[in-house]
């Protein structure tokens, strides 16, 4: 199936010279949530991308089924098994360490995996089961205040702490052909016993 990702706001004319704003996520009309979102499937489903769609189906008041997308799945490869693997395990470490502020997104009990924004106000991440967005702000451009700031990590956590209540438990797939080893953060080199400050990759 054709990959039919891309950005609705994407100016290939202004944005292809202005690089340093799109590495910020800014591009010339914005990124959709959706669209943001959408760009973290690969990386839950071992490389596969899944086309996005808002419902699954509509009823009516008789409980017809009016408008059903059940059976649509457009999927295409977008990167390969191994460096999905390895950027969701890099995700993880946004969560796990507690050191980022990435922590807050954790839900107890489930591998969970996201990334914060450049500023505050997105964060997009997953479990096993979903990939959800945050983006907080205002419609028309404001400041965020202080007791605004740093809410949604939280708020992404409770839904999907609450989408996952009912679900059995299960863990990312992640292929024997990615092997996890430690590293010295000081040389970049594989560890070895002479070196006190590691890090888990994975390869």
């Amino acid at each position: 199936a054709t990959n039919k990702f891309k950005l609705a706001h994407l100016d290939p004319d202004q944005d292809s010279k202005n690089i340093v704003a799109m590495s910020m996520g800014g591009v010339h009309g914005g990124t959709t949530v959706r669209e943001m979102t959408a760009s973290y499937i690969p990386f839950c489903n071992g490389g596969t991308y899944y086309e996005p769609y808002t419902y699954y189906y509509v009823t009516d008041q008789d409980n017809n089924i009016i408008l059903d997308q059940r059976d649509k799945r457009v999927s295409s490869r977008a990167i390969s098994e191994e460096t999905a693997a390895i950027m969701n395990r890099l995700l993880h470490q946004v969560v796990s360490d507690k050191e980022g502020i990435g922590y807050r997104a954790a839900v107890t009990g489930w591998d969970i995996i996201g990334k914060t924004g450049t500023t505050d106000n997105w964060f997009v991440g997953a479990s096993p089961y979903a990939v959800a967005g945050i983006w907080q702000g205002h419609d028309i451009p404001a400041s965020i205040n202080q007791e605004e700031e740093g809410k949604n990590h939280i708020l992404w956590s409770e839904i999907m702490a609450e989408y996952l209540k009912t679900k059995e438990h299960k863990d990312f797939n992640i292929p024997d052909t990615v092997i996890p080893q430690k590293f010295c953060r000081e040389t970049g080199l594989l560890a070895n016993s002479l070196c006190p400050d590691t890090v888990m990759g994975y390869y």
